[in-house]
């Protein structure tokens, strides 16, 4: 069987830049099937909503060295396709097993979901610009770069991450009571404007959230449309909860104080995209977070493991500073029931749940066991040096 391996690369790069020629360099194009570009998003043009670029200077205008760039050649000035497309088509070049698709939304970048799926004619106007833009690869002409077709043949489909229809998204998110058939309707309006033009092939997935919010999606019709469900196994615990815990645990832990049927985990999930509404086994793939989350003020008791706390906030840091963490006194504890570790520090009374090498592991076995179809995470940047996640769910997954 051929795991999917799906790996976020964030178009912002954050506090480590990050490049196409890292990742070829590294070799770990042989690690991953598949690049999510991160992110493009639904924006309102008049009284329409189409595709918008978070930084269009970062995607397509940015131009690279020759020390910078995957093949060694510099980017002219006049040089229609330059940034980061331009990376990924040389890296795509090298390796030509490896897909590209675009991941639309995101937790900033789902306001106008609910727009672009409300009506008929939205849907057909929406898809028609992704297409446009993505696809078809016609972008708007700034700073010399752009033009019709200057990325024709990059993009290899699209990934809906929307989040969420009905509710549980920022506070400035618009919804619809009608948000859960629409997202079906989408993915149908893809489906029908990918036949149109000939490209029946495309990617369509989706990111999809944990129990809490999946059945704001009605996957149960939506999963017929899709090549692949995308699982947000992590964020399971965060800044909304004054107790500690793992946030992408792989079983449900003992210890949790919540019912169990209350429980999150990445099993927990699984069960009920698979059992609940019927997504086949191998259209799901399991995510991990090369991120952790933490508390302060945390306890000592259990380690810091389910105690009160105050949240540090989205991030507990990338999984390279947590290494960094652990040579200043933050010490390493495994949850064996959990399947899942957390870092504590007695002094600072500091707690963070993350995934590391041995987590990753477990949780590949579990996408051989359970016959899944492959693995995702949250993201590239995060890994250490020597990418030991990536490659620890490499290994396990295609040894």
């Amino acid at each position: 069987m051929t795991y999917q391996i799906a790996a976020y690369f964030p178009e912002w790069q954050g506090q480590r830049p990050y490049s196409a020629r890292l990742i070829d360099q590294a070799g770990l194009a042989q690690k991953i099937t598949v690049i999510n570009y991160a992110f493009g998003m639904p924006g309102p043009d008049d009284s329409r909503v189409v595709c918008r670029f978070r930084d269009a200077a970062a995607a397509y205008q940015r131009s690279y060295t020759p020390e910078e760039s995957v093949d060694g050649s510099g980017d002219q000035p006049d040089q229609p396709l330059r940034g980061h497309f331009n990376q990924l088509r040389q890296l795509k070049a090298r390796h030509p097993h490896l897909k590209l698709v675009v991941s639309l939304g995101g937790w900033t970048d789902s306001t106008w979901f609910s727009d672009a799926a409300r009506t008929p004619e939205a849907r057909q106007t929406f898809v028609a610009a992704c297409l446009d833009t993505y696809i078809h690869g016609h972008l708007p002409r700034e700073n010399g770069a752009g033009g019709p077709g200057a990325a024709a043949g990059l993009f290899d489909g699209i990934d809906i991450d929307w989040e969420y229809p009905l509710a549980g998204g920022l506070p400035n998110m618009h919804t619809h009571p009608a948000d859960p058939a629409n997202f079906v309707l989408l993915l149908a309006e893809f489906r029908r404007q990918y036949a149109a033009i000939g490209r029946p092939d495309l990617l369509l997935t989706a990111a999809l959230p944990g129990p809490a919010q999946a059945a704001q999606f009605n996957i149960d019709q939506a999963h017929a449309y899709l090549d692949w469900v995308a699982l947000m196994t992590y964020d399971l615990r965060g800044d909304w909860h004054p107790i500690t815990g793992h946030h992408t645990n792989l079983y449900n832990a003992d210890l949790d104080p919540a019912p169990p049927a209350e429980r999150l985990s990445a099993d927990a999930t699984v069960r009920v995209y698979r059992d609940r509404f019927g997504v086949p086994p191998e259209k799901l793939l399991l995510g991990a977070a090369f991120y952790g989350k933490g508390w302060s003020a945390v306890g000592p008791q259990q380690d810091g493991l389910f105690q009160p706390g105050q949240p540090l906030g989205e991030y507990g840091g990338n999984y390279r500073v947590l290494l960094e963490k652990m040579q200043r006194g933050y010490q390493r504890h495994w949850d064996e029931s959990a399947q899942a570790p957390w870092l504590y520090h007695p002094g600072e009374q500091v707690f963070i749940t993350y995934d590391d090498p041995q987590s990753v592991a477990r949780k590949a076995e579990y996408v051989k066991a359970n016959r899944l179809g492959g693995v995702m995470f949250w993201e590239l940047t995060g890994d250490d040096d020597p990418s030991s996640l990536l490659t620890t769910l490499y290994d396990t997954l295609e040894g």
